[in-house]
């Protein structure tokens, strides 16, 4: 009786450490599933934000690699003709406000300088018009172009007519002068100013980062080298293979006449499964023409059957059973019918004669004697 007690308490807290346990399972297990529902969004979102920050990468590579490129166009053309490179980024800047392409500038600045230099030594068109605006040629030389390009703005603004500005931008920048006069009209203090705030605003580069600028462009340019040669090695690599295969289908090509004639048995069948087809909308054909043409008989049958008597209660058969006539008429009536078609698909009407005689088929006697009406 003590053992059975002891089990049944026993039991009793089993079974209370059970039902604990289980809460407690059943309630982890819930807090794990709302665990794997966050888990499961927040890696959606990073694998939004991982696409976001490659895509981003590679947006951001590409227009580095487009801005380092145009960055080396102005470097090298500074240096080819001495200007530094911030000083000819703000002269850009200037022309963008005075509405002067910087491509017609470069060109205009460039035989500027190279006309400066031969008026220097006594020499070309440009030293009259040097002479005209007060400027001594050796002492402009001297100058770097941007500096040049100043000097003689400021001398432009003591010309009094319009004319005489063209004349001489024309002799000093060739054919570029009529737009870059425009520039020449801010005078050399007003270029200088936009050519600070230029700077300030970081519209232009100094010395230091021009050279960073020509070392990425040279470095994107061996990138660019390398990759042509690794495409020549991957070529050079494949070609024998290419070349076996290309042969060896060549080959099999011009030796399978197995392979020709299959064709040529394949391009048979095909033909005359075409015929076949074509002989079937033939038949189909025909058997839609006699269907209009018997159902034609049979509306001309019904128009000259009897309305009443025997013949109306017993229906065509009856009519043609009870009249040996009856089937004359229609045999003779088909005949002639038949005899027009040529000429009703040729778009002829009926002659009156024609017509006549069709309707005589429909008032014979069942002796065969027209009847008048």
């Amino acid at each position: 009786m003590a053992k059975r007690t002891v089990i049944g308490r026993l039991s009793a807290i089993l079974s209370l450490s059970n039902k604990a346990f289980n809460a407690g399972l059943a309630k982890s297990g819930g807090k794990l599933r709302k665990f794997g529902k966050l888990a499961k969004g927040v890696g959606a979102v990073v694998g939004a934000l991982g696409g976001l920050v490659v895509g981003s990468a590679v947006a951001l590579g590409m227009f580095v690699k487009a801005h380092v490129k145009a960055l080396e166009a102005q470097v090298k053309f500074g240096q080819r003709l001495g200007i530094a490179i911030d000083r000819l980024q703000g002269l850009h800047v200037a022309a963008k406000l005075a509405g002067v392409d910087i491509q017609q500038l470069n060109i205009g600045m460039q035989r500027m300088g190279r006309r400066v230099a031969e008026a220097a030594q006594g020499l070309g068109e440009a030293q009259g018009a040097l002479k005209e605006l007060g400027l001594d040629a050796k002492v402009l030389s001297r100058l770097s172009i941007d500096r040049q390009f100043l000097a003689i703005a400021d001398a432009m603004g003591a010309v009094k007519t319009r004319g005489d500005q063209v004349r001489l931008t024309f002799k000093l920048f060739d054919s570029e002068g009529v737009s870059v006069i425009n520039m020449l009209d801010m005078g050399a203090e007003r270029l200088g100013r936009i050519m600070q705030f230029a700077q300030k605003i970081g519209a232009t580069i100094d010395q230091d980062t021009a050279r960073g600028v020509s070392r990425t462009a040279e470095a994107l340019t061996m990138a660019q080298v390398a990759w042509e040669g690794m495409k020549n090695v991957i070529a050079v690599a494949f070609m024998p293979h290419i070349e076996s295969i290309a042969l060896s289908f060549a080959k099999w090509v011009s030796d399978s006449d197995t392979m020709k004639a299959n064709i040529k048995d394949i391009a048979g069948e095909l033909l005359d499964t075409a015929k076949s087809i074509g002989n079937v909308f033939a038949t189909i054909d025909k058997l839609f023409g006699w269907f209009a043409e018997t159902g034609k008989n049979l509306n001309w049958m019904k128009s000259v059957m009897p309305s009443g008597g025997k013949l109306a209660a017993f229906g065509p058969a009856a009519f043609l059973m009870d009249n040996d006539s009856a089937t004359s008429r229609i045999e003779a009536k088909t005949q002639y019918m038949a005899d027009l078609v040529p000429q009703l698909r040729q778009g002829i009407p009926m002659a009156p004669h024609q017509m006549e005689h069709l309707r005589s088929f429909d008032n014979m006697t069942p002796q065969g004697a027209a009847v008048s009406r």
